[in-house]
């Protein structure tokens, strides 16, 4: 009987002092999202509180090492429609620090989302997108009509990541966007 009593505190033991390492190791850090672009519309990349913003907020999510997460919704850029232009526009949407997030994520799924702006009733309207941003593609492309209200807003409409390392590299993507004549 002693001995299952000593295996018993012997296990709770060992159960504290491996449970209380595994909570010391892990590592949690937030995300900042860096937006830059170039291209032949009017691009304004989202900074705080705009007026054409859907969310009010870059994506956010905050990694935690050995573990998944969501990403909270968020803006990324505003589209004005080009002045007399009448044809398509082609986007293109990248993220340009992969190979730094494949240090810390093994995967992050970003689901991309154009809204039409109208900005005389500040209404957005979807343009149901079914693309993701991941490690593995690295950039979406899409066509939009110009002819449709004042403008686009391209979001982050959420996804998910799983986190391996948060010290070992970037947790926060950097995206550029290119709009082209289609």
């Amino acid at each position: 009987m002693k001995r299952k009593l000593y295996l018993m505190v012997a296990l709770l033991v060992a159960l504290v002092v491996t449970g209380g390492t595994f909570a010391y190791t892990q590592t949690s850090s937030s995300v900042s999202t860096r937006v830059s672009a170039g291209s032949f519309a009017t691009v304004t990349a989202y900074s705080g509180s705009e007026a054409w913003a859907k969310y009010n907020r870059t994506p956010d999510w905050t990694p935690v090492e050995g573990t998944a997460g969501s990403i909270a919704p968020g803006d990324l850029y505003y589209i004005e429609n080009p002045s007399g232009y009448t044809g398509k526009l082609l986007v293109m949407l990248y993220v340009t620090n992969v190979g730094d997030l494949a240090n810390s994520y093994s995967y992050i799924n970003m689901q991309v989302q154009a809204y039409d702006y109208d900005a005389d009733v500040s209404t957005h309207t979807s343009e149901n997108l079914d693309l993701y941003l991941t490690l593995t593609n690295g950039y979406v492309c899409f066509v939009l009509d110009p002819a449709n209200g004042d403008g686009y807003v391209i979001t982050i409409d959420g996804g998910s990541w799983y986190c391996f390392d948060a010290d070992g590299g970037s947790l926060s993507p950097s995206f550029y966007i290119d709009v082209r004549q289609a």
